[in-house]
């Protein structure tokens, strides 16, 4: 990233109501361009099932916790 750039952190998908999930990524994929950074946060299964309704977002990459 550059001078002048903006990290977005969207943390707790997750808790957000289960029906508002899927409107979420998609409201996100339209608002990001290619120029924006996003960290979002969220549960793998719920994110799972967000996407199943949806898409995955766009030039998005997963990164999961790994159990301890």
């Amino acid at each position: 990233m550059g001078t002048r750039e903006l990290l977005l952190l969207l943390e707790r998908l997750d808790e957000m109501p289960a029906e508002r999930r899927a409107a979420a990524l998609r409201t996100l994929n339209k608002s990001l361009d290619e120029h924006s950074h996003l960290i979002l946060a969220s549960r793998t299964g719920e994110y799972r099932n967000a996407v199943r309704q949806t898409d995955v977002l766009s030039g998005a990459a997963a990164v999961t916790r790994s159990s301890r």
